[in-house]
Order: C-alpha cells, then sequence, then structure tokens
C-alpha cells in the first residue's frame, strides 16, 4: 500500500467488501488510503483538492449509542441554527437506529447520515471515517456529542459565525457545563429544559474546523483536531491554541470564552441517566483503559458523585424555542394537564394498582390518561432497588390532591410470583389506607378504554358491575377480566420521544397474540378481611401464571370460595363487558425486549389493523397531547 502513491488496486477479488468494511477502514486509514466502491485510493494528506468546490454549508459528526431519546430535540436545534447535515455513527450492536429510524422522519431523509459503527473505542475512527467520507460535502465540520448544544451569542446562524471566526483553521469553544438539578430520573421534556441549573464554563473546549485544514491521519481527540501546515487552531478572540508543547493541552482553553458562543454540555442529566452514561463507557478509549476507566466512572456515579448548579442558565432552551416554535408547548404542558384532570374524585371510588419497572418514560402519559378516565387514585409500586419514582410520586402527589401514590417495592418486576406480590400488597394497602371498593390491575403499557362511555363513573352505571355486590351479599368480592388488545411495534425499532398512544397505532390480530385479560376486584366495604391475602394471592397466581401452575378446578373452586359471581370479558361467552377494553402496547421492538426478555416472540409483531382510538381518547380527554401532532 505504501508502494502505490498515484495508484489504485483493484478489489474485485477480495469478497464481500461492504460486510467488512468497518475493518478494512481501520486498515486502509493507517496507511493514508480510502477505498470507493471496489477500488483502493491513496488519499492526500488533507482534502484540499476535494473541497474546492464544497457548498458553504457546516456538518456535524457524531458517534452515539442508546440515544434516541435525545437526538430528536438535539437535532432540530442544531438544523434550527444552521448546521445542514448529520452524520450519525451508530456504535451499538444491533445497528438500532439502521432499521426504521431515520424512514420514520421524512423531513430528515435529506438531512441526515447513519452509519453502523460498532465496537469498543470506535469515537475517533467515525470521526476520521466522517471526513474521509464526506469532508468533501462540506466546508466546516462540527464534533459534538448528542449532549452538546452550540449557543451562539452574536450571530442568528452557524455559518456567518464560522464565516467570522472559523478562517484560521478551527475554531475552539468553550464548554459551559449543566447541572443535574437533583432530577432522579429521564422524564419525556427537552433536555434543554429539564436542566436548566447550570455548574458554569469549564475549561474543556469542542472544535469546529476547516475541511481544507484537516489532517486526516491526525484526529486524535474529540476536543480537537490536527490540522495541515499553515493552519491553526484558534478561539474567538484569536488566540492560537495549537503552539501547546503537549498535544492533549490543545483540549483546553483556560481563558473561558463565552462572549461568542459555547457549548452547552449536559453532562450528566439525571441520576439514572448518568449511570446509564457511565454503564456504556467512553468511546474515545478501548482495552483495559476502557475498562479501568470506566469501573472507576460508573462507582463514582453510582454512588451520586454529582455536581450542583450554581447559577441558572435557560440559553439552550431559549434558542429552542425560538428556532424551532414546536417546542414551546411544553412551558405550559404539565399545568395544561392538570387543568383538564378533575381532582375531586371520591377518595373511595375506583383504584389503579401498578408495578412499575423502568418506567419514567411513559409514566406520565399513563397516569395523565387514567386520572382524567375518572379514577380517583392510582397506585404504583416502584421495583427498583434504588427508589427512582420516589421523587416523581412526591412531585404528583402534591399537584394531585393525593391521587397519584407510590410506594417502594424492590424486586424482580419479571419475575409473576413478585408480581402477584406486588399486587397484593398494593390491594391491601389501598384498601386499608383508603378504602376503594373497585380495583383495576394494570401494566403501564395498559390504557383502559371506554368506546361507549366518557368517564369510568358513567361506565359503572352502565354495566352490571356497580350491583353485583350489595350491602346484604354475604360473599365478599367479584372478580371480572377485561380483554386485552394487543397493539404492535409498527415496525419501530427504538424509542422515540412521543406518547405511546400516538406511535402505535396498529392492532395485532386476535389469532396472533393473546395475552391474559387484564383483572378487576370489587371488594365489598368491610368484606376485605374476610378475603385472606393468601386466598387473594392464589386467584392472582391462576391469572398470571402459566396455566399449569394452577389446575381449572382448582381454581374455580378459589373463586367459587372468594367471589359470588366472576364476570369475564367479551372473549368468553359472557358480554357484560363489550364496554370496556384494555390496550396492551408493546411499544417498539427494543423497549418490548426490555420489558418481556430477548426470547420473547410477541416482540416481533407489527400489526396490521389501524385503530387510532387509543390516540383519539388521550386527545379528548387532554388536549395539550394534541401539540405532539406537531412532531413527525
Amino acid at each position: 500500500l505504501d508502494a502505490m502513491p498515484n495508484d489504485s488496486v483493484s478489489l474485485t477479488k477480495c469478497g464481500n467488501i461492504d460486510n467488512n468494511e468497518r475493518i478494512l477502514r481501520q486498515i486502509l486509514h493507517h496507511h493514508s488510503c480510502d477505498f470507493s466502491s471496489d477500488r483502493i485510493v491513496k488519499k492526500s494528506e488533507s482534502l484540499n483538492s476535494n473541497t474546492a468546490n464544497a457548498i458553504d454549508t457546516a456538518a456535524i459528526c457524531t458517534i452515539v449509542t442508546n440515544e434516541e431519546y435525545y437526538l430528536d430535540e438535539w437535532i432540530d436545534y442544531h438544523l434550527g441554527i444552521g448546521f445542514s447535515h448529520f452524520y450519525l455513527y451508530d456504535n451499538s450492536d444491533e445497528f438500532d437506529l439502521g432499521r426504521g429510524w431515520l424512514d420514520s422522519r421524512p423531513r430528515l431523509h435529506q438531512k441526515v447520515t447513519i452509519h453502523s459503527f460498532p465496537g469498543i473505542g470506535m469515537q475517533m475512527e467515525a470521526f476520521r471515517d466522517c471526513a474521509s467520507r464526506h469532508g468533501s460535502e462540506h466546508r466546516w465540520m462540527a464534533h459534538l456529542d448528542a449532549d452538546e448544544y452550540l449557543v451562539l451569542r452574536k450571530h442568528s446562524s452557524v455559518v456567518p459565525f464560522l464565516e467570522d471566526y472559523c478562517e484560521p483553521g478551527a475554531i475552539s469553544i468553550n464548554w459551559i457545563v449543566q447541572s443535574w438539578g437533583s432530577r432522579l430520573h429521564y422524564s419525556p421534556e427537552p433536555v434543554t429544559k429539564r436542566f436548566p441549573g447550570s455548574v458554569g464554563v469549564d475549561g474543556i473546549v469542542k472544535t469546529i474546523t476547516k475541511v481544507d485544514a484537516l489532517d486526516l491521519n491526525g484526529i486524535i481527540n474529540p476536543h480537537f483536531t490536527l490540522l495541515t501546515e499553515n493552519y491553526h487552531q484558534v478561539d474567538t478572540d484569536g488566540n492560537i491554541l495549537d503552539d501547546a508543547l503537549e498535544t492533549a493541552q490543545r483540549a483546553r482553553n483556560n481563558r473561558n470564552l463565552t462572549n461568542v458562543a459555547s457549548v452547552y454540555h449536559f453532562k450528566t442529566k439525571s441520576w439514572k441517566e448518568f449511570i446509564s452514561k457511565r454503564e456504556r463507557g467512553r468511546s474515545d478509549l478501548s482495552g483495559e483503559e476502557h475498562d479501568e476507566d470506566r469501573a472507576v466512572k460508573l462507582e463514582s456515579a453510582r454512588n451520586g458523585e454529582l455536581i450542583d448548579a450554581n447559577r441558572e442558565d435557560t440559553s439552550p432552551w431559549e434558542m429552542l424555542k425560538a428556532v424551532d416554535p414546536k417546542y414551546r408547548f411544553f412551558e405550559s404542558f404539565s399545568d395544561d394537564n392538570w387543568s383538564q384532570i378533575n381532582l375531586k374524585h371520591d377518595r373511595y371510588g375506583p383504584a389503579i394498582c401498578c408495578l412499575a419497572a423502568n418506567d419514567e418514560a411513559y409514566i406520565d402519559e399513563w397516569a395523565d390518561y387514567h386520572l382524567a378516565l375518572g379514577f380517583s387514585t392510582i397506585y404504583i409500586f416502584d421495583s427498583s432497588d434504588q427508589y427512582w419514582m420516589q421523587q416523581w410520586g412526591e412531585e404528583r402527589r402534591s399537584k394531585s390532591n393525593s391521587s397519584v401514590i407510590v410506594k417502594h417495592y424492590p424486586g424482580d418486576a419479571l419475575d409473576p410470583l413478585f408480581k402477584v406480590s406486588a399486587l397484593v400488597e398494593c390491594l391491601s394497602t389501598a384498601h386499608v389506607e383508603n378504602r376503594h371498593e373497585m380495583f383495576l390491575l394494570l401494566d403501564v403499557n395498559d390504557f383502559f378504554i371506554l368506546p361507549e362511555t366518557d368517564t369510568v363513573a358513567e361506565w359503572r352505571t352502565t354495566t352490571s358491575v356497580v350491583t353485583i355486590v350489595p350491602p346484604t351479599l354475604p360473599k365478599p368480592c367479584v372478580i371480572s377480566r377485561i380483554e386485552r388488545v394487543v397493539f404492535g411495534t409498527g415496525g419501530r425499532n427504538v424509542f422515540d420521544p412521543l406518547p405511546v398512544t400516538k406511535r402505535f397505532l396498529f392492532r395485532v390480530h386476535s389469532s396472533q397474540a393473546s395475552l391474559p385479560p387484564a383483572v378487576m376486584l370489587h371488594i365489598a366495604s368491610g368484606s376485605f378481611g374476610n378475603v385472606t391475602l393468601h386466598q387473594l394471592k392464589e386467584l392472582l397466581h391462576f391469572q398470571f401464571l402459566p396455566t399449569e401452575s394452577l389446575s381449572s378446578d382448582r381454581s374455580n373452586r378459589m373463586l367459587r370460595m372468594m367471589c359470588p359471581k366472576n364476570i369475564d370479558s367479551p372473549s368468553t361467552t359472557s358480554n357484560h363487558f363489550q364496554n370496556a377494553y384494555v390496550h396492551h402496547y408493546l411499544r417498539s421492538k427494543k423497549e418490548c425486549i426490555a420489558d418481556r426478555g430477548v426470547n420473547s416472540t410477541i416482540c416481533h409483531m407489527h400489526g396490521t389493523v389501524e385503530d387510532t382510538f387509543g390516540w383519539e381518547q388521550m386527545q379528548f380527554y387532554l388536549p395539550a397531547y394534541a401539540n405532539y401532532n406537531g412532531f413527525v
């Protein structure tokens, strides 16, 4: 290879190049070579000849893993300030973004390119590949991570800024680090809104480079690039930064300049999100260095070693609202929803018991919906070891006059035995504390649907369930089963930051997917003590465990002993509950597997029958959710 400075070598006999592209590129970069279609071509030390006619545009190259929760906001923001294209190097082993993410975003088809780039410590290789493969299409390239936001203070667009400040070759911009804001976990709001607290300016810089100036053999740091002769890395005051004795010093500028531009680094986000970040490890390290660094920083994150804010700085959020007005509705979204939720329900009316695990991305929509539907109280048992949902529960309770109650119940939420134990404890707690008489047992991906009535109270007056337990009845309870209608993945592979009821609009045919029905219990006032927890647990075992764990005869004896009458869903011979269903959302394939395990076949079902009723109901009960229709 070193002997062919002006030539090329045919690869037509080398097998399938595409399948080995990443390995081949690593080898060729070492020799200053690249390949196009079926040939290896020797390249010059810079891209001067290739970029002579490049359009005056700026692009961003970044490497991502599990960033689908944040990418839409990040791309919308930087499109709004003038970047023209985004090259996403997907570092996941399964090429998460390559299977449908871009297909569902037609507005980005000409603005985003995704490459599969798995492996540990691949960040620098990704930057080299991006410059080599796409450098000729742009005048400038930035290396920004998906948790970094460029804020311009004197320019409305990045191109005029770069024309003014990047002529020497590369412009370096100081970080401003945002705090975790004492937030425990993710919530479905823009990152730039969630974390207004700032730690302040940091000496670390991120650099945007003229493509002409790039030394393709020298990109060795995520914070700066090595340049060819006669080009320099400067700050916004024109100070030259690449004359440092040690190359690594170019990643810092202790002058801490922020008057022209800053890169806001949402370094931690919430505590739980920070732990997830540290679990991945740094993308610019490999081998033992990667593993050792990961171990130390993960332990630090788990111990809660986070930096608190010393001031408020909302500049990225204000900029996002200015460049992309559809985000403005988040300013009043929560308050608008609460104004629609009637908080004056009978405290002792219908309640929901739920076991939650890693559901923070969905719990707001789910709770909003069921409170608006008329349930008086929602009991959520948090199965995490760290009690992540404690803060959310306290904030919800302060807004909702005790209509949301979160309790800590650590354990394995995927274990059916544990689930039964949690639900029995929930029923006991709810009945003792508030003396509810009707309980619906739901998961966070279950939505109770009433096609003929607007509220639970109306539904109770039109169904026989309200009359089946008169005070004189000697038996204590009624169990009802409500059919689950399964909504498939819709071909979506990963999370999208949209309501679940909007994302998934296709039902799986009942012949293809059948889940156990949801359970509703009606327990007569004053009679709960007559139904022992042991009996209730056995009854729920039959509901949630495989049928062979409890014989049909025994289950029927249990039902006759505990409940005088049993109402089934329309899937059985009874038609009592044709006016109530439960929509069960599998969510995307990746989310579904996280819920059910990698071997769950149901996670591959897309759904074939369009059904928008759930999303229509969400907008009917909570009109503020209609704002999400502006997000495509």
